[in-house]
């Protein structure tokens, strides 16, 4: 039973950037690879490979036009104070909800649950088991908000599969769509 998500790549250069803001010596954190950056954008979740082979038909079907993405500063939830993930912030747009309220209604459509809850998009940089923000890192990590901050084109989406296994879940591109429109 596949396990899917929709999402955006982060390209090279964003990467590099949220790689260095990364605060080091995080002990007990899991950190998310450099290759496994991306935004979600909807969780499908456990799906049989039927609904996986119809999701991905009618997915193709999404027009939307390419658009800008800012990533901004930095931040954790659920609170600075109490961290358990830290992320990279995405600027909410139009174009970006749009997407998302699209793949949206084809989920709704085959019959799949769609999060109803404020989309906040984010890329998660690291989450955190005992890593307490007091240890030091805490203060430099937060410093580094300003200076993360770049603007890209998005140019398609992707339908990911999630692999679990020993350690960071992996998460592989199943197709792509591009934005045309």
């Amino acid at each position: 039973m596949p396990r899917l998500f929709t999402g955006l790549q982060v390209p090279d250069p964003a990467a590099n950037m949220l790689m260095a803001a990364r605060p080091p010596g995080l002990r007990g954190a899991r950190l998310v690879s450099r290759g496994q950056l991306h935004i979600t954008l909807h969780f499908v979740g456990g799906v049989t490979s039927e609904q996986a082979r119809k999701l991905e038909s009618a997915l193709a079907g999404i027009t939307s036009p390419p658009f800008f993405l800012e990533i901004a500063g930095v931040g954790a939830f659920p609170s600075s104070e109490r961290p358990k993930i830290l992320w990279a912030g995405v600027s909410a747009s139009d174009p970006l909800k749009s997407l998302r309220d699209g793949i949206g209604r084809v989920m709704d459509g085959l019959g799949l649950a769609v999060e109803r809850r404020e989309y906040r998009p984010h890329i998660t940089l690291a989450r955190l088991g005992g890593a307490s923000p007091h240890g030091g890192w805490g203060q430099q990590f937060f410093a580094k908000s300003e200076e993360v901050n770049c603007r890209y084109m998005v140019h398609e989406f992707i339908l990911y599969s999630v692999e679990k296994g020993a350690g960071e879940a992996k998460y592989q591109p199943r197709r792509s769509y591009p934005l045309s429109g």
